[in-house]
């Protein structure tokens, strides 16, 4: 696939996604642009993807593959979808894998130079997007940039935000990946103590709640959440933070559509 980038991509390093798809051409993608590539995926060539992801350990095969993606070095997350079932215990079982959607994070410093003065005075803000639409980026700048001057805890569940330290943070930044927001709220008020929270995007109530539980201890929260507009927000959202950014993929993706604060 390394000769298929070559071909049609000058750089490489541009390339944001990769999907994989079972007996139909590959998509390569960056930031400014689609390629449909000549490469044809078959399912063992799917299935050997993933193998190399998870250095070929049956068990980590199992158990990583279960939760939908798989989390690779730098950063990158691998998603997987075919056919599968629930297990006893609700974990995805994937007796066929038909697709993988290959995440390569992009580090691109001064990304939030366009929010000017808007969060460099700690505050609670979510960024608002549909997905692949640089949420991610933009949260990973506004965290170097606070990091230099205030203390600042990435929780880093699926290891997107620090790329578990390979991308920059800043001189007063600590990291913790892997674990989910829900647990850590007695680590961080008590142990870390940090000025700032920065998390990836709020999925469940229990993200939500946890959160919540941050900001009414009087530590800034920075987060994301899938959705269109501030309207789609949810109420309980609205009541945790004071401003929000939201972001569209039109005419690239990282572009600004609104910005806002949710009470005067």
């Amino acid at each position: 696939m390394g000769e298929q980038l070559l071909k049609y991509i000058s750089d490489p390093s541009a390339v944001t996604e990769v999907r994989l798809r079972a007996g139909k051409k590959t998509v390569i993608k960056t930031y400014e642009k689609e390629y449909l590539c000549e490469h044809i995926a078959t399912e063992g060539y799917l299935k050997e993807v993933v193998m190399r992801a998870v250095k070929f350990s049956p068990y980590a095969y199992e158990t990583e593959v279960s939760s939908g993606f798989i989390p690779y070095a730098g950063g990158i997350r691998i998603g997987v979808a075919g056919k599968g079932k629930l297990s006893s215990d609700n974990k995805i079982c994937f007796s066929e894998i038909l697709s993988l959607c290959v995440r390569i994070p992009h580090e691109i410093s001064g990304a939030s130079n366009v929010l000017g003065d808007f969060y460099t005075v700690p505050k609670n803000i979510i960024i608002i997007a549909p997905p692949c639409c640089g949420k991610t980026t933009l949260i990973r700048d506004m965290a170097r940039v606070l990091s230099e001057r205030y203390d600042t805890l990435y929780i880093d569940e699926r290891g997107e935000l620090s790329a578990g330290g390979v991308l920059t943070v800043g001189k007063r930044a600590d990291v913790i990946h892997g674990i989910p927001k829900k647990y850590l709220y007695e680590n961080v008020i008590r142990a870390m103590a940090p000025k700032i929270v920065v998390c990836d995007e709020l999925f469940s109530s229990e993200d939500i709640c946890a959160v919540k539980r941050l900001c009414d201890a009087g530590i800034k929260c920075i987060a994301s959440y899938h959705a269109p507009s501030a309207k789609q927000i949810p109420e309980e959202i609205k009541d945790i933070f004071d401003q929000y950014v939201v972001l569209t993929d039109k005419p690239r993706v990282g572009t600004i559509s609104a910005r806002g604060c949710f009470r005067d």
